[in-house]
């Protein structure tokens, strides 16, 4: 019999290990954590208690296992049997952890410590797909039920509890007991004959008819067919009952019809279908990733009838996308669905594939080479272009459409063939080129840190000396005094590996591999070491820059995609302190070019804005020879649909390295360094000599040449970018070029501080604000039109708030200090109205058609609309009433009204409006005012023409006798060719509607009375 037992036991145990899952709402536990106090756990006899527990230790790394130690008392001393969970990672139902099953005996000792292993890489984002979590969680634990059960008529438990505030759920079973959860701090008692099931007086008894866990009585909560059951199906107060018209999951509900899924496109249209009879908007935020403080990306989505789409900008990994459905009266209601931005991934070279060139000296893989596709280009294509030469697909890279080809070995000239005889032969091939190494310099000297070097004085005067001496030759300090006006900024840099963990200087590494290396932490501490921190050096950046790092192999096409991954992930500013030594042929040169303008180019495509910094080279040679954007112009410059030759070389910088001339210490002359390449493709010279900056092992470094000249200038890129961010690339490195005020040798040297103020002065400079006045009822021009400024928000010293610009007859034409404006515009026998609007340095803001409405007498009301797009040229005004003796009234083009009831005032068909209409209120109990895009009435559904209703600009002033009492602007976010805005009754009270709808029917817009 004993054997027959632990048989049995043996069969559900393996059974089990199939059957028991465990998913960890939460992503990645790497601090430490504590598990909630769950609910107590009891059974007939003896009774299991899981109480409180603790994480082992707080220094969890990636991929590693947590423990999570548990205490499970057995109050009764019985012995029992208890299952421990130990996660293991699994494929299964969308990446749902699977739990590898062990026994452990809850012995007479009362207590047993029980682990939980936890491993730290779960589920992508679980906590953001929770009802796909909970789907899985119930389907298994059905499974499980059903097992125990046929085996061992034991019981299964759902168990909740939480790690750093993240939901964790275990299934537990419990062989042969009953489970049933107790109040907090409850502590069950134990019956005076727990063994005898025949006891009529054991609370306990299963089949005691008083027993409120009776699952056949009445009273049981439990019991589905108790009508005050919760879970009754037929309860009116059940909130999955369809009838139960107070649950307000009937009235708000938000679906996505997508799952999880990967694309290789930068942005996700994402598509699903809601319901909310008051519906306010619905929106989208993209979870941040490790590199940001706020959200990646927030908006709101498309709305056409029931369904919703938006267009997902997303970043390279996860994103976790949530929506949410708000009502008027602010209830909520979400669904999350994560998008992998799949960019692609570089082939790992080994050493033996390595081979170098003497005729052009560099390096190259020799049995690789990357060919770039055209757009639209087939997968069916590339395989018959990869097939033609005997290939394998081995990297790619979707960003740039380029695809990474294995082939057999050759020497460098014959792999430069082969891709010219590519590049003739398929019009689809764009390019193919070798994968060369590129070099970087390493050698770094060891040096104090400036605070041992320099005074306070340092920072004062106009003296150009000490270890801070780049510094302040670009102005550096002046600059910083505009901190309070700048905003913080994504500075990407590219290089061989960086320090991690140096006191000095926070970067965040973005590549899969990352190797602490001298040069990058040097590069990228001349840009963002911290500053005011009392120790080490200072940044150009200044506190300003939120550095994102990319380790790259050596390879060119690993190069391009840190460049990528860095402007996907939203870096402004790229440094790249690469490029080769020597001189190199013409042919070399010019494919350089190709390759680097089209990354640029592809980027550029996709919508990225962002600029290069690369240096020049150490050579001592014309900057053409080191390659990447070192060699592009205008005639090896290849570009994509869109996208200019100026587009790419506005958004190039190359740097020379210059120092102070010899002898001279305190002067504010520089010449070139003697390495430093030089040349007609160098944008700007900057501080490449005795350089102090962070290296590993929170060490600091002294070192030269164009390596560290290119951070200067790419920091200073930065701070003008943080100035405002509504600047171009092209317009920040036009400012850097027309801020420098001395050259170096034919080379305009960098001038930070001025660069800064030229971004303030810009920012801040004057635009235009134009205007003219008409009557709103005749749409005729009136003139005596004054102008105040109530209010203003932007960075000008003069008093703006009160002044008054009179009109030049019936036009306002004044430059104003760039900012925000709120007007009011105000005329005899006219209802001032107030505008509010933004003036940007250079630009004219023009107002448009500023309509005033005469005065109106008491009981009536005047609806004004207008529009402020080409497109449509015709929207018209919509007017349904119910009169006072019960009949109906319906104003618009075809029925313009009448005077004592409501009358169509004007009707504008060739433009923005006004179109208005007059109400005497006495006649109605209520009327609603809806919008119709005449122009594109037939639209249907998706058509572009649904959209052009929203994107009219259109907006709906209400005005009750002198006043105006409501302003709707029609949303942006909505699909239809009918905009209904709002109802009002007989008492002058205002309801927003805010719905759209398809009618092509002009005598049918509007609510029916």
């Amino acid at each position: 019999m004993k054997k027959c037992i632990s048989l049995l036991l043996a069969v559900i145990m393996a059974l089990s290990v199939f059957a028991m899952p465990l998913a960890l709402a939460a992503e990645a536990n790497t601090g430490s954590a504590a598990a909630e106090e769950t609910t107590v756990k009891k059974s007939p006899s003896p009774y299991f208690l899981i109480a409180k527990g603790d994480v082992e230790k707080s220094d969890y790394q990636r991929g590693e296992t947590a423990v999570f130690n548990l205490t499970a008392t057995n109050r009764s001393g019985r012995q029992l049997s208890a299952l421990a969970m130990t996660a293991k990672k699994s494929r299964n139902l969308n990446g749902v952890l699977m739990t590898k099953i062990s026994q452990l005996t809850v012995d007479n000792g009362q207590k047993i410590e029980v682990e939980y292993q936890l491993s730290t890489k779960t589920v992508r984002y679980v906590n953001n797909t929770f009802n796909a979590i909970e789907n899985a969680i119930s389907f298994l634990k059905g499974i499980f039920i059903r097992i125990t059960a046929f085996f061992t008529a034991g019981h299964t438990k759902l168990i909740t509890f939480n790690i750093d505030g993240q939901k964790v759920y275990v299934l537990v079973s419990f062989f042969g007991y009953d489970v049933k959860d107790l109040e907090e701090g409850e502590v069950p008692s134990t019956p005076s004959e727990p063994d005898d099931p025949t006891n009529p007086d054991d609370p306990t008894n299963p089949d005691d008819p008083t027993n409120p866990d009776d699952p056949t009585n009445p009273d049981d909560p439990t019991n589905p067919d108790d009508p005050t059951n919760p879970d009754d199906p037929t309860n009116p107060d059940d909130p999955t009952n369809p009838d139960d018209t107070t649950n307000p999951d009937n009235d708000l509900v938000i679906t996505i019809d997508q799952s999880d899924f990967t694309t290789t496109e930068n942005v996700a249209v994402i598509t699903g279908k809601y319901e909310c009879d008051n519906l306010d908007t619905i929106s989208y935020e993209v979870a941040p990733f490790f590199y940001e403080t706020g959200s990646s990306a927030t908006g709101e989505v498309i709305i056409d009838g029931e369904n919703w789409q938006a267009s997902i900008p997303l970043k390279p990994g996860d994103n976790v996308v949530s929506f949410k459905v708000s009502s008027r009266d602010g209830e909520e209601k979400s669904a999350v669905v994560t998008v992998t931005y799949e960019i692609g991934s570089t082939y790992e070279y080994s050493e033996d594939e390595v081979d170098y060139d003497e005729t052009e000296g560099v390096y190259y893989v020799n049995d690789v080479i990357t060919i770039s596709f055209a757009n639209g280009t087939s997968e069916e294509e590339i395989d018959e272009v990869i097939r033609s030469i005997n290939g394998q697909y081995v990297g790619v890279n979707y960003i740039y459409n380029s695809y990474q080809i294995k082939i057999a070995s050759r020497d460098y000239e014959e792999l430069w063939t082969l891709c010219e005889e590519l590049e003739e032969d398929y019009d689809i091939v764009e390019l193919a080129y070798v994968n060369e190494l590129v070099e970087e310099e390493t050698a770094v000297a060891v040096n104090d840190p400036w605070m041992n070097d320099l005074s306070e004085e340092d920072w004062l005067d106009d003296d150009i000396d000490g270890s801070n001496w780049g510094l302040e030759a670009i102005g550096a300090p002046k600059a910083w005094g505009y901190a309070n006006r700048m905003s913080r900024i994504k500075i990407g840099v590219i290089d061989g590996g960086f320090s991690t963990d140096h006191r000095d200087l926070k970067v965040n590494i973005l590549s899969k591999k990352n190797t602490p290396a001298d040069h990058g932490t040097f590069v990228a501490g001349v840009i963002g070491a911290t500053a005011n921190n009392s120790i080490g050096t200072t940044g150009v950046a200044y506190n300003k820059a939120n550095l994102l790092c990319y380790a790259y192999n050596g390879t060119e096409d690993a190069f391009y995609d840190g460049l990528a991954k860095l402007v996907t992930s939203g870096a402004k500013v790229i440094n790249a302190s690469q490029g080769w030594g020597g001189t190199h042929s013409s042919r070399w040169i010019k494919k350089q070019g190709n390759k680097a303008s089209l990354k640029i180019a592809a980027l550029l495509e996709k919508g990225y804005d962002f600029v290069v910094v690369q240096s020049a080279g150490n050579s001592s040679v014309d900057s053409v020879n080191n390659g990447i954007f070192a060699s592009i112009d205008s005639s090896n410059c290849k570009t994509k649909t869109g996208v200019s030759v100026n587009d790419v070389l506005h958004r190039i910088i190359i740097v020379a390295a210059a120092k102070l001339r010899e002898g001279s210490m305190i002067s504010t002359m520089y010449e070139l360094h003697e390495e430093s390449n030089w040349g007609s493709h160098v944008t700007l010279a900057a501080p490449g000599d005795k350089i102090l900056s962070p290296i590993t092992n929170n060490q600091y470094g002294v070192a030269g040449k164009t390596s560290t000249a290119a951070p200067h200038v790419a920091a200073a890129a930065g701070l003008v970018w943080a100035i405002n961010s509504d600047f171009t690339g092209a317009e920040v490195k036009n400012i850097l070029v027309l801020s420098t005020t001395e050259g170096v040798e034919g080379h305009p040297f960098l001038n930070l501080g001025k660069a800064v103020e030229e971004a303030v002065n810009r920012t801040d400079g004057v635009g235009t604000l134009r205007a003219e006045f008409t009557d709103a009822a005749t749409g005729h021009s009136i003139s005596g039109v004054s102008a105040t400024c109530t209010a203003y928000s932007g960075h000008s010293t003069e008093a703006l708030v009160g002044k008054v610009y009179p009109a030049n007859g019936s036009w306002l034409e004044t430059e104003l200090p760039a900012g925000t404006y709120t007007f009011k515009f105000s005329c005899d026998n006219y209802i001032s109205l107030i505008v509010s609007f933004e003036i940007k340095f250079g630009e004219t803001t023009d107002l448009n058609n500023i309509s005033l409405s005469k005065e109106i007498g008491e009981g009536q009301v005047r609806v004004v609309l207008h529009w402020g797009n080409e497109r449509p040229s015709d929207l018209d005004s919509h007017l349904n009433g119910r009169l006072a003796d019960g009949g109906n009234y319906h104003v618009y083009y075809s029925e313009m009204g009448s005077s004592g009831l409501a009358w169509l005032d004007v009707d504008d068909t060739s433009y923005e409006g006004p179109e208005t209409i007059t109400i005497d209120m006495e006649n109605f109990t209520e009327f609603t005012y809806s919008v119709h895009n005449y122009s594109n009435r037939n639209a249907t559904s998706g058509e572009s023409g649904a959209s052009v209703l929203a994107n009219s600009g259109a907006y709906v002033e209400v005005y009750i006798g002198t006043a105006k009492v409501a302003t709707y602007n029609v949303p942006t976010n909505r699909m239809g060719t009918v905009w209904n805005v709002f109802k009002m009754n007989a008492a002058g009270e205002l309801t927003y509607i805010n719905t759209f709808e398809y009618n092509s029917n002009p005598s049918t817009v509007g609510y029916a009375y």
